[in-house]
């Protein structure tokens, strides 16, 4: 558009699309190698270079103590941050990403997934870990809460399990 953005869905952009090789982007397609400086991840509140993603996954990874072994989940959240990087994160480290179900997002639903899924990790809002019980799940070491929760609710789960809030981790 004429303020510096692309629009990729006017009729001009969309046609130049259309036109452009279904073929996957290889190296030889590159105008230059892809340096540490170039933009990795580009979300609505920051961008990560390469070099800043790598270093953001190596920290998370170790603050998590994330292993090839663990098994981690997350129910939706408002950080845009946390719901790229946790994907991404686990999956670097060679672990498992275990994907919700529709409609266990909390309660029996969710302490069944957590459950039968042998989770190890999570990203949880406060209402779902409200629905929760805290040391109920032998499995699960790291809770990571994603939104502000009471103090009390907090104390409770941090007495059974390693204890995160996302916005203490920067």
């Amino acid at each position: 558009g004429a303020d510096g953005w692309l629009v990729v869905d006017e009729p001009g952009v969309r046609d130049e699309l259309a036109a452009q090789p279904a073929d996957p982007v290889t190296y030889a397609d590159r105008l230059r190698p892809v340096g540490s400086a170039d933009p990795a991840l580009v979300l609505s509140s920051r961008t990560f270079t390469n070099a800043e993603l790598v270093e953001r996954i190596g920290t998370l990874r170790d603050r998590y103590e994330l292993t090839y072994e663990s098994r981690s989940l997350a129910v939706g959240g408002v950080d845009i941050e946390a719901v790229a990087l946790e994907p991404l994160v686990v999956s670097a480290t060679g672990a498992v990403v275990v994907v919700v179900p529709e409609g266990a997002s909390s309660g029996t639903a969710l302490d069944s997934v957590l459950y039968n899924e042998w989770v190890t990790h999570v990203h949880l809002p406060e209402a779902s870990l409200s629905t929760l019980e805290p040391g109920s799940l032998e499995d699960l070491a790291v809770v990571v809460v994603v939104d502000d929760a009471p103090d009390g609710l907090l104390e409770e789960w941090g007495a059974a399990h390693r204890l995160y809030r996302l916005s203490d981790l920067d």
